[in-house]
């Protein structure tokens, strides 16, 4: 998914962007059947330490990291060199009460560059009534 010289202004002025369907259904379908396999094969949810840099333990994980619409997307934002500095699984059962309180990602883990970014890719329809993300809009931090 390569932005328009429009999207980028907007995400360099308000510091998000969405949406960014980067997942066909069938896509983010199997994704979400990778994680129900792993879980039903552990006899759970996904707990603590499997959610953090999940890349590095998960192939569809990896995968999903890498997949070109993601890629283009980012690089249409901070250029060709990039990395990963981390991947989060943050699963929302049924009936889930827990939530992330409002945070800023960069500020979170230490950042201070304008060269960091997070993707958020929902694996199920995500909205008001069962727990969308929400952001704020505000430029990136300036680094």
């Amino acid at each position: 998914m390569t932005l328009s010289a429009a999207q980028i202004d907007r995400y360099r002025k308000h510091g998000l962007l969405f949406p960014c369907p980067v997942l066909s259904p069938a896509e983010a379908a199997a994704c979400l059947g990778e994680l129900e396999t792993y879980e039903k094969s552990s006899g759970g949810p996904i707990e603590g330490k499997w959610r953090y840099k999940s890349h590095l333990v998960f192939p569809w994980l990896n995968q999903l990291m890498r997949h070109p619409p993601i890629l283009d997307l980012v690089s249409s934002l901070l250029g060709e060199n990039l990395m990963v500095w981390t991947t989060h699984i943050y699963p929302k059962e049924a009936g889930d009460g827990r939530f992330i309180s409002w945070h800023q990602d960069s500020a979170h883990w230490g950042l201070d560059s304008n060269q960091v970014l997070s993707i958020w890719v929902a694996l199920t329809d995500a909205n008001r009534e069962n727990g969308c993300m929400r952001m704020l809009p505000g430029g990136p931090p300036q680094g």
